[in-house]
Parts: structure tokens; sequence; C-alpha cells
């Protein structure tokens, strides 16, 4: 096959070849013949090489597809987790927050209400009078004191109960004041009963881990119960 034949279609011959290989081509069917043959060669080729381009872009597509599918499900997965954590640190930010203004309301609550209390007693519970103005007079080791020795004599009076576990209170002494809240929370045959109420108070100044649900779990059973407290339960869990 004459070279002049691919020189031709690759544009390589200069004016005057060019004009002299298309005069040989209309006269000499042997370079017609050659010439045909290579241009159905190279449209072939050209096919090949395009069939082959195709397949190859193809692939190079479907594995973008595939990586921008992953892309945008990772992205996606991303943004789903991004906005879970968000919706985990907003609750988180939240809890802490509510729990910390509980720890906060408490202690208002125990400043402001339970500085003084009264003395509605007898001559009989003298005692336990002394142990209650030693109370409001922010004596409160010696009120503990009175109150302790009127339980010795009268073990199951919720008054005393009441005393040494607010004196306890006052002097930040929580798991000394657990107790007596508790003894008191159990007497079920009062008319009025602070003892839960106070038991939660207890827990929320306390703050350890599991304090916080159980002094709301205490609050709520106060709420639902009617208990004494209920109005001020309501408010701490504003």
């Amino acid at each position: 096959m004459e070279e002049r034949i691919e020189h031709y279609f690759n544009t390589k011959l200069t004016g005057a070849e060019k004009q002299q290989f298309e005069s040989d081509l209309a006269a000499n069917t042997d370079l017609a013949d050659d010439t045909a043959f290579y241009l159905q060669a190279r449209v072939a080729a050209q096919r090949a090489a395009h069939e082959d381009l195709l397949k190859k872009k193809h692939q190079q597509w479907s594995a973008l597809t595939k990586d921008s599918s992953k892309t945008l499900s990772r992205n996606s997965w991303i943004g789903i987790a991004a906005a879970v954590l968000l919706i985990i640190l907003s609750i988180f930010y939240f809890n802490n927050s509510f729990q910390k203004d509980l720890s906060v309301r408490a202690e208002n609550y125990l400043a402001n209400n339970l500085k003084e209390l009264p003395l509605h007693l007898s001559d009989e519970e003298q005692s336990l009078q002394g142990a209650i103005q030693n109370y409001n007079q922010q004596k409160y080791k010696e009120s503990i004191a009175s109150a302790v020795i009127y339980l010795i004599q009268h073990p199951s009076d919720a008054e005393a109960l009441k005393v040494v576990g607010l004196a306890q209170l006052q002097l930040q002494k929580y798991d000394e004041a657990l107790p007596y809240f508790q003894q008191l929370a159990a007497k079920t045959q009062l008319y009025s009963n602070p003892g839960k109420y106070y038991k939660a108070i207890t827990y929320l100044l306390r703050d350890q881990p599991g304090d916080q649900e159980a002094a709301k779990k205490l609050l709520n059973e106060v709420i639902e119960k009617n208990l004494e407290g209920k109005q001020e339960a309501l408010k701490l869990l504003q």
C-alpha cells in the first residue's frame, strides 16, 4: 500500500502532492482499491477505538456514579449523623442545664423556705421546742442534739425526724439527712407528710449519680399523690 494513502488522510501531503494523489486515485484502480481498503480499515479502527473509548468512558462514568452515590450516601449519612449528634447534644445540654437548674432551685428553696420552723408544741415537748429554737437560730448542731435526745424517748415522732433531717440538710450532711426523711416518708398515717418532698430536695442538693432521677421520681410521686410539697414540686419541675 502506498504511503501516500496514509499521509493523505493524515493531512501530511502538501497541496501539490494532495492534488497529484487525487488525480492518480481517479486514474489508478489499484490505488483506488488500496485506498478503499485503507479507508475501511481506518473507519473500523476508528469505530473500534470509539467503542473502546465509549466502553472506557462508560466504566469511568459507572465508577464515578458509584463513587458519587457513595459520596452522596456518605454525605447523606454525615448529614444525618450531624443532625442526630446535634439533637443528642441539644438533649444533653438541655438535660444538663435542667439538672443544674433543678439543683439551683433546690438550693434556693432551702435558703428561702426552710430557714425557720414553726413553734406549736406543748410544754411536754420542751426538748423538741429547744431543737426548733436552735434550728431557727441556725444552731444546727445544737438542734440535732436536742432533737435526737427527744427521739430517744419518742423514736417515731414525725416532727423530731423532720427537725433532725432539715438540720443535717442545712449542714450539707445529705447522707445523714436521708435516713430521717426516709423514716418520715414511711409514716403513711400522717395527714400531712413532707418526707418524700424533703427526700427529693436532699437528692437534688447532694447531686450524685442517679440522684437527679431519684429526685424527679419522688417529685412526680408527690404531685400525683397530692402529698405535702406538691406546689413546690410543680415549681421545681417547671
